[in-house]
């Protein structure tokens, strides 16, 4: 009998050994997997949301331009690239647009011919191919040079420099310079280049226009009367080609321009970033 016990005891010890030294799981006490539906939160870890799977709405494609649309929820904007064929010859032409409307693509001057025109949508598998036959050449004029002092003001008229880079506003800072004008006053593009967006903006910017411009910088006119935009997404435009005419639209407290300058892209991603324009506005206000 006393053997029996002897042999009992060093086998519940060993147990005991395994229970003490196996993992520590959630049921008693350990550390779980985190929820999925609040990933790391609960560790001091931000969760970055990650947009959902893009869709494509509309591919259309004509001689002078492509009409794109892309709903993607979670993301504002979205990259594209199209790829032009014919034969030999081949032009590519990327573009970040924003999602949920209708983008027209300004195409450039094609030989006459068939050409076959690809999409790729970032985040989309695949891509959408079109055909468009040139029975022309089609010319599309080049923006004339920029003046020789290097751009216009983008007020043609009257004004005054109101407030400036820094100055308070309700929940944020001035990211661009004022200039006051009379209402109904042109609002024209300093330099050449084409136009990004057309949009509206209630409790900001009211109705804007974003220009690409020759020297790689992005420009952002605020505040433009309203029904006054004459251009639209893909535009190309000269230097003093008017876009809108200078208002209140949007959070402003009287008619006047807001104007700000962009490197590396409106607002594309981190690496994009407002600078002070009035030194340029100085430079071109002659």
């Amino acid at each position: 009998m006393a053997e029996v016990q002897q042999v009992r005891i060093p086998v519940l010890v060993a147990m005991a050994t395994l229970t003490l030294s196996a993992p520590a799981l959630a049921s008693n006490g350990g550390t779980g997997v985190p929820n999925p539906d609040s990933g790391g939160v609960v560790y001091g870890q931000a969760v970055r949301r990650i947009p959902a799977r893009p869709v494509l709405r509309r591919f259309a494609v004509d001689r002078r331009r492509v009409v794109v649309r892309v709903d993607r929820r979670g993301a504002r904007r979205i990259r594209v690239a199209m790829r032009l064929r014919r034969g030999r010859a081949s032009r590519l032409i990327r573009q970040t647009i924003r999602t949920g409307r209708r983008v027209a693509i300004a195409l450039p001057a094609l030989r006459p011919g068939r050409w076959t025109v690809r999409l790729r949508v970032t985040g989309l598998r695949g891509y959408r191919r079109a055909r468009i036959v040139v029975h022309g050449v089609h010319r599309t004029p080049p923006p004339p040079p920029p003046p020789a002092d290097g751009g216009v003001v983008p007020v043609a008229g009257w004004h005054l420099y109101g407030d400036g880079i820094g100055a308070p506003r309700k929940g944020h800072t001035h990211q661009g310079q004022d200039l006051i004008a009379a209402q109904g006053t042109p609002v024209v593009a300093p330099l050449a280049g084409s136009v990004l967006y057309v949009d509206y903006q209630a409790a900001g910017a009211g109705y804007y226009v974003v220009e690409h411009s020759v020297d790689g910088r992005d420009f952002f006119f605020a505040h433009c009367q309203k029904g006054s935009v004459v251009v639209a997404p893909g535009a190309t435009v000269a230097a003093g080609q008017q876009l809108c005419l200078v208002g209140h639209s949007g959070d402003a407290r009287g008619p006047h321009l807001h104007f700000e300058i962009w490197v590396g892209g409106w607002r594309v991603d981190r690496n994009s970033h407002f600078i002070d324009p009035l030194a340029d506005l100085k430079a071109w206000d002659r």
